[in-house]
């Protein structure tokens, strides 16, 4: 399996990705690539899926660029969206986002309680809410005409949308960040490539 690793930090960009490393390389060959290198030509065809970092950049000041936007909108791969690559795949298909009270809660300290709403694919066999690690200030909004082709699968009591599941395609994101959540994280990983990826291949294998 050839999985792409897009790398949206602007700081310490090799430190931080060690954590999603550490995860995705289980599963396959991880290629990484900054998000500024995603262009209107890229090509997507030799991987098998796509995992989006966080960022410090804000979806409220205008840090993305519309060449990522349009990426992840025409994107028919499996793809998980991480914090900020929740929020920009969220953006991408006309959700709302805002800023908000900082939520900073470090897994190994003083873990997020979440609510699972939905099971699907990504949180299955992991019962109704878990612990996660959390560090955010901007909030993807999943309401009213701008509630784009998502389906709700996970809320909390500071954050009302945690987890997010494109209605037609193999599409996610996570407010959470699963490469700092323990057993917990490595779990929703698997879950993504065992249940989501594989189960997308197969399709595509049939067609």
């Amino acid at each position: 399996m050839k999985i792409l690793l897009i790398n949206c930090y602007t700081k310490d960009r090799e430190k931080k990705v060690k954590s999603y490393l550490s995860l995705l390389q289980r599963f396959g060959n991880v290629e990484i690539v900054g998000d500024e290198e995603i262009q209107k030509d890229f090509d997507l065809r030799p991987f098998d899926a796509v995992v989006i970092t966080g960022s410090g950049k804000d979806i409220t000041k205008g840090e993305y660029r519309e060449v990522f936007l349009n990426f992840l909108r025409n994107s028919e791969k499996p793809l998980l969206g991480i914090c900020y690559g929740h929020q920009v795949l969220a953006h991408s298909f006309g959700c709302k986002v805002e800023i908000g009270e900082q939520m900073t809660k470090p897994y190994n300290k003083n873990p997020h309680w979440i609510q699972i709403t939905e099971e699907d694919h990504l949180f299955s066999k992991m019962g109704s809410a878990i612990q996660v690690d959390e560090d955010h200030h901007e909030y993807v909004i999943l309401e009213g005409p701008e509630k784009g082709p998502f389906n709700l699968l996970a809320t909390s009591e500071f954050c009302p949308v945690e987890a997010i599941q494109h209605k037609d395609r193999p599409i996610y994101g996570v407010q959470f960040h699963p490469e700092r959540s323990g057993e917990v994280g490595r779990k929703i990983i698997e879950n993504f490539f065992e249940r989501v990826v594989k189960n997308s291949s197969s399709g595509r294998k049939r067609q």
